[in-house]
């Protein structure tokens, strides 16, 4: 009599344990027997437990990711920087402008940009703020005047675009962080898990203790596709223990190698 492997389930990734539930799910669909028309099905509830238990697994793992909006988030952070070196090198630039009356704008400016800084290496958080106050403080001066005598404006206009940019897209990073509850997808893949194996399980009881051949199909589909996940695994292990292996081994030779006085 043939029976399910169950071993192997602890050390899949949850990418991997997602495919088994689903392969499984699926052959339950297709590839079953049918339900007897008498008597107490031992399989019944198992296999309602895992298909409700899958379901929710599934929903955990298509819940939107961040890499993507992280990603981008660092797209616009490095514009708004572009950004204001690019305003910043034009201001210097024109405080040695040789030619016309630029009264002292280009210094007053300059002045304005001094007093908060480079915020090139602050973190992402401490550069809006830095940035925000910067772009209210030259606002405010360039309102006061008549003229823009040193045409500096498209530059700010330039700064203010690119923060209002990243700051829109911040806020996108915070709303779908919200959307992931911390720890929920861990425990939704350790219930699947659980479901999984009970049903396979029983499975395997109903088979022996029944003597019965029906489920022979299903086990092999559900076997070949375990065992090609557990052959991938492994090799995942040994490709990083060989890894390991070699720096070791480079780490020894090194230290083995005479030091340069």
């Amino acid at each position: 009599m043939k029976q399910v492997k169950t071993t192997g389930l602890s050390i899949m990734r949850n990418e991997e344990l997602f495919g088994i539930a689903k392969f499984v799910c699926n052959e339950v669909e297709t590839n079953f027997p049918d339900n007897p028309e008498e008597g107490i099905n031992p399989l019944a509830e198992p296999r309602t437990s895992l298909i409700n238990s899958f379901k929710i697994f599934d929903d955990y793992m298509n819940q939107p990711r961040t890499d993507s909006i992280t990603k981008l988030c660092q797209e616009y952070d490095d514009k708004r920087t572009k950004a204001w070196r690019n305003s910043y090198d034009y201001t210097v630039l024109m405080n040695k402008y040789p030619g016309g009356n630029l009264d002292n704008y280009p210094q007053e400016v300059l002045e304005i940009y001094l007093k908060y800084g480079n915020p090139s290496s602050l973190s992402q958080t401490e550069k809006t703020s830095r940035l925000h106050n910067l772009l209210q403080d030259l606002k405010a001066y360039m309102a006061g005047l008549l003229e823009n005598k040193f045409d500096y404006k498209p530059w700010l206009d330039e700064l203010e675009r690119c923060e209002d940019q990243f700051e829109e897209v911040e806020h996108r990073r915070a709303e779908e962080k919200a959307k992931i509850e911390v720890g929920a997808v861990d425990k939704a893949r350790k219930d699947c898990e659980k479901a999984l194996k009970d049903f396979l399980d029983m499975v395997n009881v109903v088979v022996k203790y029944q003597k019965t051949t029906d489920y022979d199909s299903f086990i092999d589909n559900v076997n070949n596709y375990i065992s090609r996940q557990l052959a991938f695994v492994k090799s995942r292990s040994t490709k990083a223990q060989n890894k390991k292996k070699e720096e070791e081994t480079k780490d020894n030779i090194d230290e083995k190698l005479p030091k340069e006085e």
